[in-house]
């Protein structure tokens, strides 16, 4: 999912304390499992994990404070080990697994689809998955590339369309909604229908890739790393590819593991090494061991939340750091659950529901393209708002409090 869509409408929370780490492990919370395979944080700053076991994955949400939710998947085999997870606008999450089969978890129920639960024949052999601003998914894979709706699946391959290549092995989309994906051809673009193919600077041959992982910031650069092949960070700038690596640059490490963007377009990084990296376009910065550092491994995937917190998996349990101190803890005043819309989606018209009344001051929103459309001053516990007069898409609403501020993001229909 693209969070770098809605970066530059981030708003920068009070910061109740100054804590730059938390350790959430099996000793210290309600955490069930210290290590993890996958993260995927959704639109509702819900942090979904999984953990891989012999028989069985388990999907654990973690919400805030103490409420940590497991999920056991239904289809309970060794296949089900997960390969790509990823959550859509609805906050959804929707799994890869290792038999390339397409699985989503809504409301608790795992749903499956495959050629026996949908009736098409190639709708299998997936890789990755990734959702644009519409909420459409798109799944790639040895039979090429499908896109969702959530009604209808499209299957592209390269007899029934110019498709470039098959198999594809990651998919991305970027701030313009277009698709990038990577596979047995190089990198191709889908954009306005019309395909360009560009040389990548790694081989393609084996499906290792699919264990990538990638991201595109806010200036619509490609990054990728590239895990335990010792190939460093590459970054696409939509002509030419730069690799970072130990001898060209200052990177901690030439095996990146995974790889996120936060608010203000500074790219994070976490490897097996004690500690994680940022990079803000010129300057590399390793926070480790001398910057207190709070387990004995290294990390693995990395995710950055809507109030810019990194969070990261390791074998010590799931660790969470902001430079400048953690901020927006549901632990505080500040829980942005006190703050409800509904519903959400809708078709413009919603309602503001509060549980506190005497703190409330004023809201606005905002378009994706940072346009204040709205403001109402003098807000109350129970508010009906309408912008059906505003174009379908996504909108941030700022609801301003004498503690801080709420955002909320949602989708007009």
């Amino acid at each position: 999912m693209k969070k770098n869509i809605f970066f530059y409408l981030f708003i920068v929370f009070k910061t109740c304390f100054s804590q730059n780490w938390q350790v959430y492990s099996v000793a210290n919370s309600p955490n069930p499992y210290d290590s993890y395979s996958h993260l995927t944080i959704d639109t509702n700053n819900v942090k979904w994990f999984v953990k891989i076991q012999g028989i069985g994955d388990k999907t654990v949400a973690y919400s805030g404070v103490s409420n940590w939710v497991s999920y056991n998947n239904v289809y309970n085999s060794t296949l089900f080990n997960c390969r790509q997870t990823n959550a859509d606008l609805r906050s959804l999450l929707w799994l890869i697994s290792l038999d390339n089969k397409i699985y989503s978890l809504k409301a608790g129920v795992w749903y499956k689809y495959d050629p026996v639960t949908t009736g098409i024949a190639n709708l299998h052999g997936f890789y990755d998955v990734a959702i644009d601003s519409k909420n459409n998914k798109w799944f790639c894979g040895v039979n090429g590339l499908a896109k969702y709706n959530d009604t209808l699946f499209t299957l592209l391959d390269t007899v029934n369309s110019n498709l470039p290549f098959q198999p594809i092995y990651k998919v991305i989309t970027d701030i313009n909604d277009d698709v990038l994906i990577i596979g047995a051809g190089g990198l191709a673009k889908l954009s306005n229908n019309i395909w360009e193919v560009h040389p990548v600077p790694f081989s393609v041959a084996s499906n290792i890739v699919s264990d990538y992982r990638m991201v595109v910031d806010s200036t619509n650069n490609l990054w990728v790393a590239r895990g335990n092949s010792g190939g460093g960070l590459l970054m696409f700038d939509g002509v030419s590819w730069t690799n970072f690596i130990k001898t060209n640059s200052d990177i901690a490490s030439d095996s990146i593991y995974g790889v996120d963007v936060d608010q203000q377009n500074k790219i994070w990084c976490s490897f097996l090494g004690k500690g994680i990296i940022k990079f803000d376009g010129t300057t590399w910065t390793t926070y480790g061991v001398l910057n207190g550092y709070p387990v004995s491994t290294g990390s693995i995937e990395i995710s950055v939340d809507g109030f810019g917190n990194k969070w990261f998996i390791t074998g010590n349990g799931v660790v969470e750091f902001n430079e400048n101190g953690i901020v927006g803890r549901d632990d505080l005043f500040m829980n942005e659950n006190n703050i409800l819309i509904f519903p959400n989606p809708n078709n413009g018209k919603f309602e503001l529901r509060s549980n506190i009344n005497d703190r409330l001051q004023s809201l606005e929103i905002y378009n994706i393209l940072g346009d204040r459309i709205s403001v109402v001053n003098d807000i109350s516990p129970l508010m009906v708002f309408d912008i059906s007069n505003c174009p379908s898409g996504i909108y941030i609403v700022k609801v301003y409090t004498h503690e801080g501020v709420v955002c909320k993001k949602i989708i007009k229909e």
